[in-house]
């Protein structure tokens, strides 16, 4: 009496005073169990291999992600991720005590709508003259509206992203409240 049992399962073994961790699994083969006449499997077949490795890049992966986090949130300026359409991917937790938003208020928003409109068209210039000529740093001055109407002058430096053929796919950057430096 055959019966097929799946299974993946991931362990951490200490061999030679070294941590181990495995992965056992019957992903790539189909596995049988022949049971005994209790019920009881008497025979498994399976795979186990060392994941250690990938165990200690996740590990790293996890850690570098907390320090940039903490890094970011940490700036008092805003930073921030658009595509090549200018729509935000990211925005930090930093627009709101600068412009009035919540981050999930501008995610998927294009960046022009906190742009006042008399310099949407100079921006959009200036950004697609950016995106086009492939410039790899940008500074611009923009006047942006807070989310209660008023008028910030906000700089924004910003880098192109690239995909792994060189292609341009948006920008990021951080952007700084330099209102009270314009007025002076």
């Amino acid at each position: 009496d055959k019966k097929e049992l799946h299974y993946m399962i991931e362990l951490a073994l200490i061999k030679n005073g070294q941590s181990k961790n495995l992965k056992a699994s019957e992903e790539k083969y189909r596995r049988m169990v022949e049971n005994s006449r209790a019920g009881e499997a008497k025979t498994m077949f399976g795979t186990t291999q060392d994941i250690t490795d990938r165990k200690l890049v996740e590990k790293s992966l996890k850690e570098s992600e907390s320090k940039y986090r903490n890094l970011v949130e940490a700036s008092p300026g805003i930073i921030w991720e658009i595509n090549k359409e200018g729509i935000f991917s990211y925005i930090s937790p930093q627009i709101l005590p600068i412009l009035g938003y919540k981050p999930q208020e501008l995610i998927g928003r294009s960046m022009f709508s906190i742009v006042a409109p008399e310099a949407i068209e100079s921006t959009k210039k200036s950004f697609m003259s950016h995106i086009e000529r492939s410039d790899k740093f940008i500074t611009i001055e923009i006047p942006a509206l807070c989310k209660d109407g008023k008028k910030r002058i906000i700089e924004v430096r910003s880098v192109s992203m690239t995909d792994i053929n060189g292609n341009i796919i948006g920008s990021q950057g951080i952007a700084r409240d330099i209102t009270d430096k314009t007025i002076a």
